[in-house]
């Protein structure tokens, strides 16, 4: 984990070499929006009320950067690392390493609200322990349009980003992973910096008889300042076809860069 994290580090402060940070010249910014990427880490921690009465906890380092092409035209890179423990329904408790994903983003500004992505996502086995990862080594295909709604506030936004994951590599007795994914967030901006997005991450998952999974999130934030933000989210399953969570919370705080 150490050497992961330290590779991260390393990879991130390249690119922040290169990168401006433009968010502090729109301190009303929630980073929110995947295609008006900023620089940031957040560490985020997620809560999962699983069946059979396992309690899912998950800590998890994030940082992003971008590097600006043109004008109109950056790159966006992305990784996150969990930390994982397992709540067993014997109350046993299962501590590890989950798994790791990287994506990069090409982002075109089309005009002055909307923008445009393609990128690539890449989910890596990186888990020491079969309850906290037991997946094959993925790669998703990444598209995602984005429009700002300044008349709902300034900073306020609508995305839609779509992914297909599939396996490539990965010993036998883990799981293929065949998936077609979405990410949809509405984004109102408020007074005094706060924010309020609606979101929703279904995805149908091709190697579970074709099932979904839907959940419903409502996340309230705060700017802190030019560097800090927090928020937390909690989130409905209400079709859960093809996953073994009910609910789940996730809190953050992150720091500009």
């Amino acid at each position: 984990m150490f050497r992961l994290i330290s590779l991260l580090l390393i990879i991130y402060s390249t690119f922040h070499s290169f990168a401006p940070t433009s968010v502090y010249a729109d301190p009303q910014s929630s980073g929110q929006n995947t295609l008006h990427p900023v620089g940031r880490a957040d560490l985020r921690y997620d809560f999962k009320n699983l069946e059979h009465g396992e309690l899912e906890h998950s800590v998890i380092l994030r940082i992003e950067e971008k590097l600006e092409l043109s004008n109109d035209l950056k790159l966006a890179f992305r990784a996150d690392i969990p930390t994982v423990f397992i709540d067993e329904e014997d109350h046993e408790l299962v501590e590890g390493l989950g798994d790791s994903f990287f994506q990069a983003l090409v982002i075109q500004d089309i005009n002055s609200r909307w923008k445009h992505a393609c990128g690539i996502r890449t989910t890596l086995p990186t888990g020491n322990k079969d309850e906290t990862s037991n997946e094959k080594w993925d790669i998703a295909p990444v598209l995602g349009w984005s429009v700002d709604t300044p008349e709902l506030g300034h900073g306020s936004f609508s995305s839609f980003i779509m992914r297909y994951r599939f396996s490539v590599l990965g010993a036998s007795e883990r799981r293929d992973i065949n998936q077609l994914e979405f990410d949809i967030d509405i984004n109102l901006h408020l007074e005094n910096r706060w924010f309020v997005e609606l979101t929703s991450d279904p995805f149908l998952d091709f190697n579970n008889g074709d099932k979904w999974s839907v959940p419903i999130g409502f996340e309230l934030g705060k700017r802190l300042g030019k560097s800090l933000i927090f928020s937390i989210e909690p989130r409905l399953f209400i079709v859960r076809d093809a996953s073994e969570a009910q609910y789940n919370i996730e809190s953050r705080i992150g720091v500009f860069f």
